[in-house]
């Protein structure tokens, strides 16, 4: 702008300017005050990203160390975008898939993302001149107060009039630039959370899926029980019948046949609950979709696991990238509100061959510069501007308090995995061991070494401990999908995704 200025002051811009009519050099005046392009408000900077390699203090290179399945962590720029397939499931690919295709939620939010982007793409047209056709005819008499009580009335006559109009908003201050600005970043946030959906959709397939197998599996073992607990029924109560058992034992076996089920009927609920929670992510109705049978078995436990980088976190995860690009509309609306307070200056020309229906036409043309300025609203626009300023570090809070919230999500899953890995191990040995007990009491018992409570007791023991094994490895799957899915880029081919708010 100041190079402007200066060719205005010199001798030289004086020199021209006294060779043009005054609306020339108003014209001149304003052209290159818009070529300036001065911008109120300030520019967005993003915030400055956290730097360091962990998440948590003294955060291992590994997790399970020194158990039987060790998890190794790696960090790295750009960690996998189609993070499930680190299961080694074609089966969740599928559904993944499926999902990723069929959603109503993505959908919902594609749709969003596209009314976003026709937003900006129509605040991005008010950087242009607006042309337009205008026609009119009519037939018209003026009258007194046309042309003065001492003229006589004219004779009506028939007239026509076409030709094109130009608009244009100078933007001195950069209000169209910012509203474009702002626009823009809203389109980001729609895109941002999009890429949320996305991934949420993606997270909840896998759990479901990884769910659905841990309840079936569990399901077997109470089947299994249930039997065992039949055949146990009847042994007992031949003991009761002979006098070696009291009949107390009889009851406490029977309450245990009546507990198992009971588990077993509340295990198909949970069972059919899951895979409606599944069809629905899938997007399809449960009448006419069944969900493919997993064997958790099916289901790998990733032993490489990728964790971005805090730098990379900032960059990819959405929730981040929407809270970021929220930021960065609150700044350009207080560039609009700040635009608010000073001049807006607009050019206006038509050109317009104008004639008689029958007589004659002319070409007419016209070239108006106008300028609206704020003189008094009450203190209003300063008020707003101190709105948009306060909406602004409100926003700036909201990024802040998400990112510590992201970080903390992944401290949590790294302290959850090591903590399955415990449990894991744990219960694998407690399981181990607990078959060989029921198989040394069952050999003690045949040899009448031990009584038939011992064995009931030693076979309680391992279907309980069975149950426990299977329940922390599914637990311990899904929260490395949860880590995964925590540190995921977005899911790639959002772009390929059918969408009807775009046909």
């Amino acid at each position: 702008m100041n190079l402007q200025l200066h060719l205005l002051t010199s001798r030289f811009g004086f020199q021209i300017a006294r060779a043009l009519s005054p609306i020339a050099r108003l014209l001149l005046i304003t052209l290159c005050m818009a070529a300036a392009g001065c911008t109120a408000g300030p520019d967005f900077r993003a915030p400055v990203s956290p730097v360091g390699t962990s998440y948590m203090p003294d955060q291992p290179g590994a997790i399970g160390e020194g158990t039987t399945t060790m998890q190794h962590l790696s960090s790295t720029q750009r960690t996998s975008n189609e993070w499930w397939k680190a299961f080694g499931s074609p089966k969740i690919d599928a559904l993944v898939t499926l999902g990723l295709e069929n959603n109503y939620d993505i959908e919902k939010a594609s749709a969003n993302l596209a009314r976003a982007q026709y937003v900006a793409e129509a605040a991005h047209g008010g950087e242009f001149p607006s042309v337009s056709l205008d026609a009119a005819a009519g037939r018209t008499r003026y009258g007194a107060s046309f042309l003065g009580d001492q003229a006589e009335p004219s004779i009506a006559f028939s007239a026509w009039t076409i030709g094109p109009s130009l608009t244009y908003d100078l933007d001195l201050f950069g209000r169209v630039r910012r509203t474009v600005e702002k626009a823009s970043a809203l389109a980001d946030v729609k895109a941002a959370e999009m890429d949320a959906v996305v991934l949420d959709v993606s997270g909840g397939i896998v759990d479901e899926a990884i769910a659905i197998a841990w309840l079936k599996e569990r399901q077997k073992i109470l089947e299994l029980m249930l039997g065992t607990s039949e055949s146990q029924l009847q042994i007992i109560r031949k003991a009761k019948a002979s006098g070696a058992i009291p009949i107390t034992n009889v009851e406490t076996q029977q309450r245990k046949l009546l507990d198992i089920t009971a588990q077993l009927s509340s295990q198909r609920q949970d069972i059919a609950a899951a895979q409606n929670v599944l069809t629905v992510l899938v997007g399809q109705v449960p009448r006419d979709w069944q969900a493919p049978d997993i064997a958790l078995s099916e289901i790998n436990l990733p032993v490489d696991i990728q964790l971005a980088l805090p730098s990379a976190l900032i960059r990819q995860r959405p929730d981040i990238r929407a809270a970021e690009a929220n930021l960065h509309a609150s700044n350009a609306a207080l560039g609009v509100a700040t635009a608010d307070m000073y001049p807006d200056i607009t050019l206006s020309a038509s050109l317009t061959p104008q004639g008689l229906f029958a007589g004659p036409s002319e070409l007419a043309w016209n070239a108006v510069g106008g300028i609206s300025a704020p003189l008094f609203e009450g203190g209003a626009l300063r008020a707003n501007q101190r709105a948009a300023r306060s909406s602004y570090f409100a926003a700036l809070a909201v990024y802040h308090q998400t990112v510590i919230r992201a970080f903390s999500q992944i401290s949590t899953d790294l302290y959850a995995l090591s903590n399955d890995a415990g449990e894991s191990d744990a219960a694998s040995m407690t399981a181990q061991s607990s078959r060989r007990t029921e198989a040394m009491t069952r050999s003690a018992y045949q040899n009448g070494s031990v009584g038939l409570l011992d064995v009931l007791s030693a076979t309680d023991e391992k279907e309980a401990n069975e149950l426990k094994l299977i329940q922390v490895a599914s637990q311990r799957l899904r929260d490395t999908a949860r880590l995964l899915q925590a540190t995921s880029s977005p899911v790639p081919r959002l772009d390929s995704i059918p969408t009807r708010s775009r046909k």
